[in-house]
């Protein structure tokens, strides 16, 4: 941002900021907090530091363990470990085992579901 007026319409705007790997928002009061608590206003000194946070995509933050997800034309359950590009530049979803150009993460619904039906003894 360029300076502490673009930082404060932002906020009274309902944006939530990025600054310096924090979070940042006004709560229901009008405070300045982040995941911690309250802001100190100096912070307000380098409004180059501060944009408006976009939340990632569900596939630019694939955790560890991948990503239980449909794939293809959603009759496929796979775990998605990473994503590539092909050699046309599209965006693939790969597997342990291959790779998919539509991949979509199964909703918690949808995992409980199979949890559910998951056969007693197992």
């Amino acid at each position: 941002m360029k300076n502490q007026r673009e930082i404060y319409e932002a906020l009274l705007a309902g944006e939530t900021l990025f600054w310096d790997e924090d979070i940042i928002h006004l709560d229901e009061n009008g405070f300045l907090v982040n995941e911690n608590g309250l802001l100190e206003s100096w912070i307000f000194s380098e409004p180059e530091k501060w944009q408006i946070y976009k939340e990632p995509k569900w596939y630019e933050n694939i955790p560890d363990g991948g990503v239980l997800c449909k794939c293809g034309t959603g009759d496929y359950i796979n775990v998605i470990y990473s994503i590539s590009t092909d050699d046309g530049g599209e965006r693939i979803f790969l597997d342990k085992e291959t790779w998919w150009y539509f991949a979509t993460p199964l909703t918690r619904k949808e995992v409980n579901t199979f949890l559910n039906n998951v056969p007693e003894g197992l």
